[in-house]
């Protein structure tokens, strides 16, 4: 069995009631969490935080331990009323209500529990130093502290989770490039190798995060501080990286002074990794690349992580999706556009307000009779309407169709005068708002298929139209 979380219970927190997560097993059961702000995300990631906790102080091995016992017990009592055994029911009842204060002393259970994998792989695990819990507020700065001299590193994997570590990301840098040093000069081929090996790793992850080949990771000894160089010969100290790309090595600095590996920072070891807002100062590009880049880097992490971002959500397959305004839990939405994902998972519409409201007063004006004033008005949103790209967007498309049908049956209104019974009907859309959407949430409506044969082909919106 794994030991990473495998169910997450909500039973009571703000709106939802008795909803359970079951992750699927890729990406270590990594899901994210979505909803508005204030919906409740951070709060969750705290409550997960409690059952962590609950690891480091031994506490979550004896509330596994009154949940048997709990479970046992009520399954007595059941026993003992099919029987009618007065004396046994009270015994059982006493024992139920002492495991459930017990077990509320050291967790609100009516919040969120966790069920790992494995609680006895998990403590073994955690005792030998093997698995380790990193959490990372959304409020953070990249903040790497240059050493003044080389110093023995301290791995602690067992600091607390919310303790910051990737302070001394550079700290650990500079003392184990010294052991490489060291290394050759003793003649020690094979730990001078790996030496080089892993800087050459961490060089080929941070060419990653930079999009550049060429990049070079150089150690300066008389700083005691590492510059990333980049191919078009801009250069730069660890301590001096732009909030984007320093919020990225945060995250990975932060599960590597974590994961240590024989005196070193390791990128192989189990562990949970949970983030708060994992978006926090990316840019849309480096968005797309935070989460397979952390998924690759750290092939044995679980990701506990929030966001609000389309281009985490859909920049892998198969992420498990949790949303906490809806209480549902999404599998792949990786193939859907960002338009997609924005007006349909996160409900918000893809159009400005001041483009809607131009849109749908033209809508209203085409099936009307203008003033002098209106029809200028009407004419100058016809052009704009014409300059739109309608190929590239069915739902502009749309309404360029509305106008042009209502156009026609203007025309045919005065050409006939009113008096055809079979032309007189009410204009399409007269008052309804156009809701900009895509097409999972909207289909055309089946007066504008009817009429859709009316439409002159290939031609654009005129916008001489005759006075009326």
């Amino acid at each position: 069995m794994s030991h990473y979380i495998e169910e997450l219970k909500i039973n009571d927190l703000f709106n939802i009631k008795e909803v359970t997560i079951k992750p699927s097993q890729k990406f270590n059961y990594s899901f994210a969490i979505t909803g508005r702000n204030g919906s409740g995300k951070t709060t969750l990631l705290n409550e997960i935080l409690k059952n962590i906790n609950m690891c480091y102080s031994g506490r979550i091995f004896e509330v596994e331990s009154l949940k048997v016992s709990l479970k046992q017990n009520k399954t007595n009592l059941a026993e003992a009323k099919k029987v009618k055994n007065v004396a046994h029911i009270k015994v059982y009842n006493d024992q139920i209500l002492v495991c459930e204060e017990r077990l509320k002393s050291y967790l609100d259970i009516r919040r969120v529990s966790v069920k790992f994998g494995s609680v006895s792989e998990l403590k073994k695990n955690m005792d030998n130093g093997n698995f380790s819990f990193v959490f990372l507020e959304a409020r953070r700065n990249a903040n790497f502290i240059v050493p003044s001299n080389i110093g023995k590193s301290l791995f602690s994997i067992k600091e607390q989770p919310t303790q910051v570590t990737s302070q001394t990301f550079i700290s650990h840098l500079v003392n184990y490039k010294s052991q490489g040093a060291f290394a050759l000069q003793d003649k020690d081929i094979q730990a001078s190798r790996e030496n080089s090996l892993w800087f050459e790793g961490l060089e080929k992850h941070l060419k990653s995060i930079y999009s550049d080949k060429d990049l070079s990771l150089d150690f300066d000894r008389n700083t005691l501080n590492f510059s990333i160089k980049l191919s078009d010969g801009k250069s730069f100290y660890l301590n001096e990286l732009s909030d984007g790309y320093g919020s990225i090595l945060e995250i990975m600095a932060s599960i590597m002074t974590r994961l240590n590996d024989g005196g070193r920072m390791g990128y192989n070891k189990p562990g949970i990794v949970i983030i708060d807002e994992i978006e926090t100062h990316l840019h849309v590009q480096l968005q797309r690349k935070i989460l397979p880049f952390l998924i690759s880097v750290f092939p044995k992490i679980q990701f506990i992580f929030t966001t609000h971002s389309p281009f985490v959500l859909s920049s892998v397959e198969d992420l498990n999706i949790f949303d906490l305004e809806s209480s549902t839990f999404d599998g792949d939405i990786s193939k859907w556009s960002i338009p997609q994902i924005i007006e349909s998972y996160f409900d918000v519409d893809l159009y400005s307000l001041s483009l809607q409201e131009r849109l749908n007063k033209l809508v209203k004006l085409s099936s009307e009779n203008r003033t002098s004033e209106e029809d200028i008005e009407f004419k100058n949103d016809l052009i704009y309407l014409n300059n739109l790209d309608s190929e590239k967007d069915q739902n502009i498309d749309m309404v360029k169709q509305m106008v042009r049908v209502n156009i026609l049956r203007q025309e045919s209104l005065k050409r006939k005068k009113r008096d055809s019974r079979d032309m007189v009907s009410k204009p399409i859309n007269n008052s309804v708002k156009i809701k900009l959407s895509n097409d999972k949430k909207s289909k055309r409506s089946d007066t504008l298929a009817d009429v859709k044969d009316e439409l002159l082909e290939n031609t654009s919106i005129d916008t001489n139209e005759e006075e009326a």
